[in-house]
Protein backbone atom coordinates (compact mmCIF):
# COMPACT_ATOMS: atom_id res chain seq x y z
CA UNK A 1 0.00 0.00 0.00
CA UNK A 2 1.92 3.01 -1.18
CA UNK A 3 0.00 5.50 1.08
CA UNK A 4 0.88 3.63 4.36
CA UNK A 5 4.74 3.88 4.53
CA UNK A 6 5.86 5.90 6.99
CA UNK A 7 9.53 6.39 8.88
CA UNK A 8 9.21 7.02 12.72
CA UNK A 9 12.28 8.22 14.54
CA UNK A 10 11.99 8.73 18.44
CA UNK A 11 12.94 12.29 20.36
CA UNK A 12 15.75 10.21 21.63
CA UNK A 13 17.16 9.29 18.81
CA UNK A 14 16.31 12.84 17.12
CA UNK A 15 18.51 14.08 19.69
CA UNK A 16 21.33 12.03 19.89
CA UNK A 17 22.18 12.53 16.15
CA UNK A 18 23.75 15.54 13.89
CA UNK A 19 21.15 16.21 10.69
CA UNK A 20 24.15 14.03 8.38
CA UNK A 21 23.54 11.60 10.47
CA UNK A 22 20.02 11.52 10.41
CA UNK A 23 19.73 11.25 6.72
CA UNK A 24 21.79 8.61 6.61
CA UNK A 25 19.38 6.87 9.09
CA UNK A 26 16.42 7.68 7.62
CA UNK A 27 18.64 6.24 3.96
CA UNK A 28 18.81 3.24 5.46
CA UNK A 29 15.10 2.56 6.45
CA UNK A 30 13.91 3.84 3.01
CA UNK A 31 16.09 1.29 1.82
CA UNK A 32 13.76 -1.29 3.66
CA UNK A 33 11.25 0.33 1.96
CA UNK A 34 12.01 0.64 -1.40
CA UNK A 35 13.10 -2.55 -0.83
CA UNK A 36 9.99 -3.96 -0.25
CA UNK A 37 11.20 -5.83 3.06
CA UNK A 38 8.25 -5.56 5.28
CA UNK A 39 6.10 -7.26 3.08
CA UNK A 40 8.83 -10.42 1.90
CA UNK A 41 9.13 -10.77 5.69
CA UNK A 42 5.98 -11.33 6.25
CA UNK A 43 5.59 -13.94 3.42
CA UNK A 44 8.73 -15.30 5.24
CA UNK A 45 6.65 -15.71 8.44
CA UNK A 46 3.74 -17.39 7.32
CA UNK A 47 5.53 -19.82 5.17
CA UNK A 48 5.90 -22.22 8.29
CA UNK A 49 2.34 -21.86 9.16
CA UNK A 50 1.27 -22.66 5.24
CA UNK A 51 3.29 -25.56 5.74
CA UNK A 52 1.43 -26.45 8.94
CA UNK A 53 -2.00 -26.15 7.23
CA UNK A 54 -0.63 -28.29 4.34
CA UNK A 55 0.49 -30.87 6.25
CA UNK A 56 -2.80 -30.80 8.84
CA UNK A 57 -4.58 -31.04 5.16
CA UNK A 58 -2.20 -34.32 4.15
CA UNK A 59 -2.74 -35.87 7.68
CA UNK A 60 -6.71 -35.35 7.61
CA UNK A 61 -7.00 -37.00 4.20
CA UNK A 62 -5.16 -40.38 6.04
CA UNK A 63 -8.12 -40.45 8.46
CA UNK A 64 -5.67 -38.20 11.04
CA UNK A 65 -5.60 -35.25 12.39
CA UNK A 66 -2.32 -33.44 13.16
CA UNK A 67 -3.04 -30.08 14.85
CA UNK A 68 -5.81 -31.63 17.25
CA UNK A 69 -5.25 -30.42 20.96
CA UNK A 70 -6.42 -34.01 21.96
CA UNK A 71 -4.66 -36.48 23.82
CA UNK A 72 -4.74 -38.66 20.24
CA UNK A 73 -8.11 -40.12 20.84
CA UNK A 74 -9.51 -39.07 18.28
CA UNK A 75 -6.64 -40.75 15.76
CA UNK A 76 -4.35 -37.70 16.39
CA UNK A 77 -0.49 -37.48 16.43
CA UNK A 78 0.36 -35.41 19.36
CA UNK A 79 3.87 -36.20 18.44
CA UNK A 80 3.74 -34.95 14.77
CA UNK A 81 1.93 -31.96 16.53
CA UNK A 82 4.76 -31.44 18.28
CA UNK A 83 7.24 -31.88 16.09
CA UNK A 84 6.04 -29.52 13.55
CA UNK A 85 5.74 -26.71 15.93
CA UNK A 86 9.81 -27.75 17.43
CA UNK A 87 10.60 -27.25 13.15
CA UNK A 88 8.42 -23.86 13.32
CA UNK A 89 10.24 -23.03 15.95
CA UNK A 90 13.55 -23.75 14.02
CA UNK A 91 12.54 -21.88 11.16
CA UNK A 92 11.56 -19.02 12.92
CA UNK A 93 14.89 -18.71 15.09
CA UNK A 94 17.38 -19.43 12.87
CA UNK A 95 16.01 -19.46 9.13
CA UNK A 96 14.20 -15.74 9.78
CA UNK A 97 17.40 -14.86 11.81
CA UNK A 98 19.45 -15.34 9.15
CA UNK A 99 17.11 -13.44 6.72
CA UNK A 100 16.70 -10.47 8.47
CA UNK A 101 20.06 -10.18 8.96
CA UNK A 102 20.88 -10.04 5.32
CA UNK A 103 17.74 -7.66 5.05
CA UNK A 104 19.86 -5.72 7.07
CA UNK A 105 22.72 -5.53 5.02
CA UNK A 106 20.70 -5.44 1.86
CA UNK A 107 18.95 -1.79 3.44
CA UNK A 108 22.85 -0.71 4.36
CA UNK A 109 24.07 -1.30 0.90
CA UNK A 110 20.43 0.09 -0.79
CA UNK A 111 22.09 3.94 2.25
CA UNK A 112 25.58 3.56 0.42
CA UNK A 113 24.54 3.19 -2.81
CA UNK A 114 21.69 6.09 -2.68
CA UNK A 115 22.67 8.46 0.09
CA UNK A 116 23.41 11.68 -2.00
CA UNK A 117 27.34 13.01 -1.11
CA UNK A 118 27.17 15.93 1.47
CA UNK A 119 29.29 19.04 2.37
CA UNK A 120 32.26 20.05 3.24
CA UNK A 121 34.07 17.18 1.83
CA UNK A 122 31.62 15.99 -0.76
CA UNK A 123 31.77 12.15 1.18
CA UNK A 124 29.64 9.87 -0.70
CA UNK A 125 27.86 6.83 0.39
CA UNK A 126 30.11 4.35 2.24
CA UNK A 127 32.11 7.09 3.59
CA UNK A 128 29.07 9.06 5.14
CA UNK A 129 27.30 5.82 6.11
CA UNK A 130 29.85 3.99 8.28
CA UNK A 131 30.05 6.63 11.01
CA UNK A 132 26.52 7.08 11.47
CA UNK A 133 26.00 3.05 11.62
CA UNK A 134 28.71 2.65 14.57
CA UNK A 135 27.11 5.73 16.23
CA UNK A 136 24.05 4.09 16.08
CA UNK A 137 24.98 0.72 17.04
CA UNK A 138 27.49 1.60 19.77
CA UNK A 139 25.37 0.10 22.57
CA UNK A 140 25.44 -3.18 21.19
CA UNK A 141 27.39 -5.86 22.40
CA UNK A 142 30.74 -5.17 20.48
CA UNK A 143 30.96 -8.16 18.75
CA UNK A 144 27.89 -10.17 18.96
CA UNK A 145 24.53 -10.05 16.88
CA UNK A 146 20.95 -9.68 17.12
CA UNK A 147 18.71 -11.79 16.41
CA UNK A 148 17.58 -9.44 13.85
CA UNK A 149 20.27 -7.28 12.89
CA UNK A 150 23.94 -8.31 12.32
CA UNK A 151 26.50 -6.81 14.53
CA UNK A 152 28.64 -3.56 13.98
CA UNK A 153 32.11 -5.78 12.75
CA UNK A 154 29.27 -7.91 10.43
CA UNK A 155 28.10 -4.63 8.77
CA UNK A 156 31.02 -3.23 8.62
CA UNK A 157 32.90 -6.15 6.81
CA UNK A 158 29.85 -6.57 4.62
CA UNK A 159 29.97 -2.86 3.72
CA UNK A 160 33.93 -2.61 3.01
CA UNK A 161 33.59 -5.77 1.05
CA UNK A 162 31.13 -4.59 -1.38
CA UNK A 163 32.95 -1.10 -2.09
CA UNK A 164 36.19 -3.21 -2.34
CA UNK A 165 34.98 -5.98 -4.25
CA UNK A 166 31.81 -4.50 -7.12
CA UNK A 167 30.95 -8.11 -7.59
CA UNK A 168 30.04 -9.23 -4.36
CA UNK A 169 28.08 -6.47 -4.04
CA UNK A 170 25.81 -7.75 -7.39
CA UNK A 171 25.73 -11.14 -5.76
CA UNK A 172 24.55 -10.91 -2.90
CA UNK A 173 21.72 -8.70 -4.50
CA UNK A 174 21.02 -11.23 -7.09
CA UNK A 175 20.81 -13.99 -3.86
CA UNK A 176 18.53 -11.61 -2.01
CA UNK A 177 16.33 -10.78 -5.31
CA UNK A 178 16.22 -14.77 -5.78
CA UNK A 179 15.47 -15.52 -2.20
CA UNK A 180 12.26 -12.91 -2.54
CA UNK A 181 11.26 -14.77 -5.61
CA UNK A 182 11.33 -18.18 -4.21
CA UNK A 183 9.13 -16.55 -0.87
CA UNK A 184 6.85 -14.92 -2.85
CA UNK A 185 6.70 -18.54 -5.22
CA UNK A 186 5.94 -20.39 -2.15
Amino acid sequence: LPNLRYVFFSDGLLSRLSDDEIEAAFAHELGHIRLGHLATRTVALLVPLAGCGLLDVAFRCRGHFLLSHDSGLDGSHPLAMYCVLATTLVYLAVGMSWYARRLEHQADLWACENLPPAPPFRLKGRQRYLPVLRRMTAGLPRHGRGWLHPGWPQRRAFLVETLHNPSTAARFTKQMRWLALALWGF
